[in-house]
């Protein structure tokens, strides 16, 4: 698996999650969302694994946007992240993304998009002179 530089990412976890945290409780799919943070957080935290338990069922929208905040403080610790770690909290921010209702501010969606401005740029480097015949 590759790792993704933390530096990078740190800013787009913080915005995303900054982006996420004023949608709608009553989001669609929070099954899909607390499968990819159980597979973001297994082994990750010494708390109450729910991957194992009916009790995930009962978590609110309210514990997924606390779990996005503890990858956030996670990856302010981190030199290196996952690549598949970042691929599930991506999927989640597109998820809610798409299927919430989000309250934003533009100082909110500004900050998202200049977040994702070095992670498209690595990307297009990456396409161009590591991959190339990809």
């Amino acid at each position: 698996m590759e790792n993704i530089a933390a530096s990078l990412l740190k800013p787009y976890y913080q915005a995303y999650t900054n982006l996420v945290r004023n949608t709608d409780s009553s989001i669609i799919g929070i099954d899909y969302i607390f499968g990819n943070l159980r597979r973001v957080e297994w082994k990750n935290t010494p708390e109450k694994n729910y991957s194992n338990s009916a009790d995930w069922k009962n978590l609110t929208f309210k514990y997924a946007i606390d779990c996005l905040d503890r990858q956030v403080v996670r990856i302010n610790n981190s030199e290196y992240e996952n690549s598949f770690k970042a691929d599930l909290i991506t999927r989640i921010f597109i998820w809610i993304i798409e299927n919430g209702k989000i309250s934003f501010s533009q100082a909110q969606l500004n900050a998202a998009k200049q977040a994702l401005i070095p992670l498209w740029e690595q990307s297009r480097f990456e396409m161009r002179y590591i991959y190339p015949n990809q």
